[in-house]
């Protein structure tokens, strides 16, 4: 096992090794929004190497694991893009085996978040987090539900990012079983009138809606009513999140011509 200042080290030269100027010109214009330095490391190799690093560091949480993953994170540049989507890789392929590291886990997830400042980042690790135990699910739906509950209580700070992570999560993991119809009510307490919220808003509206339509546009309906009745409400969305949400089910292969032309007659004029 690497000390864990070698394993810093060892990270910042897997990226530098790895990384190309015309990548890191891409990914600048792809990822305008992030304030942090931008290296050029493909994810599929930032994926790779936060595995090596969880191997070589031992890490998990509990016991030396946990020492060994709190020293590692302390010592990251939260100034590199590529180092700080490592770190959130690391915390959510790490697996909790109990209600103490599912809690642990959660603060993790937490601070890692709050040095996301950027789409590109949150999109990347959100995949990360992809169920594969029945316990898995109960605990992510708790960490995005107490999530709103600090949003609403204004417990700390937040930004649009933090926001979209939830949001993506709802979508890619919820839109099933017992967790469909809850999902409305949390994502939109998740909603606010910023970009890349909205979009990733639209995009759950979009795959709530190949799963069971009509409940779908009866909960857009309601919300974007519930704006215009009163801007005040606290579960609304605005005209150009209900409008991109129809748009992309337009684009969408799932749906027919005649479902398409309902959509397109739903949408507001600009």
């Amino acid at each position: 096992m690497l000390e864990n200042g070698n394993l810093n080290q060892y990270l910042k030269n897997f990226i530098i090794e790895n990384s190309t100027e015309k990548l890191a010109a891409f990914n600048k214009k792809l990822s305008p929004d992030t304030k942090k330095l931008i290296t050029g490391c493909r994810v599929p190799d930032l994926r790779k190497v936060a595995k090596r690093l969880i191997k070589l560091g031992n890490f998990s949480y509990n016991c030396d694991g946990l020492t060994n993953l709190k020293s590692f994170i302390r010592a990251i540049d939260w100034y590199s893009f590529e180092e700080t989507i490592v770190v959130g890789i690391v915390v959510a392929n790490l697996r909790s085996k109990s209600e103490t590291e599912d809690s642990l886990k959660s603060q993790f997830l937490e601070f890692w978040l709050a040095h996301a400042d950027g789409w590109a980042i949150t999109d990347t690790v959100d995949s990360s987090l992809k169920p594969v135990e029945d316990r898995d699910l109960p605990w992510l739906w708790t960490f995005v539900k107490k999530y709103t509950e600090k949003l609403k209580n204004g417990d700390f700070k937040y930004n649009q990012f933090e926001r979209r992570f939830c949001i993506n999560i709802l979508f890619q993991y919820f839109l099933i079983d017992q967790y469909f119809k809850d999902s409305f009510e949390v994502v939109l307490k998740l909603w606010s009138p910023e970009y890349y919220v909205q979009m990733a808003t639209a995009w759950f509206f979009q795959v709530a809606a190949v799963n069971d339509l009509e409940l779908t546009l009866t909960k857009m309906n309601r919300a974007i009513k519930d704006s215009i009745k009163d801007s005040r409400a606290g579960c609304e969305i605005d005209k150009f999140t209900y409008n991109k949400s129809l748009q992309k089910m337009i684009e969408s292969r799932k749906f027919s011509k005649l479902e398409k032309e309902r959509f397109r007659s739903l949408k507001f004029d600009k």
